[in-house]
């Protein structure tokens, strides 16, 4: 019997997207049927509206904002956007694997005012931030919608 995330149909478009033993393949197992009912990672969508007159705006309708987090740290795990280029998929990807959304959101935040400069870029971080805020109702930390505390 496979593993609850044994690889399936689709292998071969995930290691076109990630490469072989990609981000898919490094991920915790998910918990056996008599292990506790949460399980240690979760996916978390974002969406925003982007502008019309971008190249994302006309391939979508609305732009996304996937992660998948391990509920124990915070940690992003994985993280894809609908993008209308591979080149910016992957940038966003990378800026956001392996960081923490319980303590960096501001800072991932910061990061893409810093280093993404499209006419995509208000609904990416607006995409980030709606799918931050479902992480943080589901991981209890309360504020909804304020900035995230100061780190001390």
């Amino acid at each position: 019997m496979p593993t609850p995330c044994a690889p399936r149909a689709g292998v071969a478009a995930r290691e076109a997207l990630y490469g072989p033993g990609g981000a898919w393949q490094n991920r915790p197992a998910m918990p056996a049927d008599d292990a506790p009912s949460t399980p240690p990672t979760c996916i978390f969508v974002g969406h925003a509206k982007p502008p019309a007159n971008t190249v994302s705006g006309q391939m979508y309708t609305i732009l996304s904002v996937v992660c998948e987090v391990d509920m124990a740290t915070g940690t992003i795990v994985a993280a894809e956007y609908t993008v209308a280029t591979e080149l910016a998929r992957d940038y966003l990807n990378r800026l956001l694997r392996g960081r923490n959304l319980a303590t960096e959101e501001d800072a991932i935040v910061a990061d893409l005012e810093r280093c993404y400069f499209s006419g995509t870029q208000k609904a990416i971080i607006q995409a980030f931030r709606d799918m931050a805020k479902r992480y943080r109702a589901q991981a209890g930390r309360g504020r909804p919608d304020g900035p995230a505390p100061a780190a001390g």
